[in-house]
């Protein structure tokens, strides 16, 4: 039982710094806006981190 008690510990310590590092995980990948350019540069298409999509 007491080994369990301290896994359990163990585990709650560690939310904080897991939170932490998804929240700067999430924020890197808002940052993400992958381009392309087809059609001999005529046309380019941009997806933003939301989803969306822009293309000129």
């Amino acid at each position: 039982m007491k080994a369990a008690q301290e896994s359990v510990r163990s585990w709650t310590g560690q939310v904080p710094v897991r939170a932490q590092t998804t929240a700067k995980l999430s924020d890197r990948a808002a940052g993400i806006t992958p381009s392309v350019t087809g059609a001999g540069g005529a046309m380019r298409v941009t997806v933003t981190a939301s989803g969306g999509c822009r293309g000129w």
